[in-house]
């Protein structure tokens, strides 16, 4: 990106919080957030610090220009980071060039969709079963599929045990499934985890 003429990179972030104090000081025309951002809240899932760096950066400044640039683009994560307010989702299979046309288009006040995402946004995200999971039983899922225990789910996300428990229970219901070991297995299918 920096071989763009139009294109500076002014900061680069380590972590959801830096990210935040970085826009609040820099203030950027885009932020290009990879998902699988660490979080500062201690909890281990893969996508927690790229969601958790835009709801901060949105709640202090809601015309905030966010693509994001992830590995995972089997659903949910897609329709999770535009319900989350990003303008554009890309992933990182994709095409180099596709960056600079992502940053471009979103410039302009236009929101940028990664072809792949674009169709499971039209009308195949239901061939997904985890779009019927609610936002705290996505990171649930994503933990245990993981293997997180739910004392290590319930310390890091601030939550009883019995919630956590609970929350499982809702997950294995929803999702029909019986055991850890299925929900893990549906987790790898769907691009969740890496086998």
């Amino acid at each position: 990106m920096n071989s763009e003429k139009d294109i500076d990179v002014i900061a680069e972030a380590k972590s959801s919080i830096e990210a935040y104090d970085l826009y609040k000081h820099k203030l950027p025309d885009i932020v290009v957030m990879d998902l699988s951002l660490p979080s500062d809240s201690g909890t281990s899932d893969s996508t927690h610090g790229g969601i958790e760096a835009i709801r901060r950066i949105l709640a202090f400044d809601k015309s905030a220009k966010i693509l994001v640039l992830s590995g995972y683009d089997t659903a949910p994560f897609p329709l999770t980071v535009i319900k989350a307010g990003a303008k554009g989702f890309l992933t990182k299979r994709g095409p180099a060039n596709e960056l600079i046309t992502a940053v471009k288009t979103i410039d302009s006040g236009q929101q940028y969709l990664s072809p792949t995402v674009k169709n499971q946004l039209e009308g195949k995200e239901s061939e997904s079963p985890l779009t019927i999971l609610t936002k705290r039983e996505i990171q649930i899922f994503s933990l245990l599929a993981d293997g997180r225990k739910a004392s290590e789910i319930a310390d890091n996300m601030c939550l009883s045990n019995k919630t956590v428990h609970a929350h499982r229970a809702n997950i294995l219901r929803k999702l029909s499934l019986t055991n850890n070991s299925e929900l893990v297995h549906l987790a790898i299918r769907h691009g969740v985890v890496r086998p």
